[in-house]
């Protein structure tokens, strides 16, 4: 998994594919954006989707079951704190 700092400035999370996510954090506001797989583009050309959410909704989405909570809290101690 891994961290980094698009060009555009958002964080990114992923393995360095075109199912990586870039994110944004502001407060409990959470907004991501994620390549449109809709049709057959190639991924280079396809535009980002945004989405926004909370932290309460991910955590209650994502951090239920015991693997779940090791993966986020494996991607999360590795991130930066703005």
């Amino acid at each position: 998994m891994e961290l980094s700092t698009a060009d555009n400035g958002r964080k990114t999370v992923g393995y360095g594919s075109d199912g990586d996510v870039q994110y944004q954090i502001n407060g409990n506001n959470v907004t991501y954006w994620t390549l449109d797989h809709s049709n057959d583009t190639p991924a280079y050309k396809q535009k980002m989707i945004e989405h926004t959410t909370t932290l309460s909704e991910l955590k209650q989405e994502f951090y239920t079951a015991g693997n779940q909570r090791q993966t986020v809290d494996i991607i999360t101690d590795n991130m930066d704190v703005d």
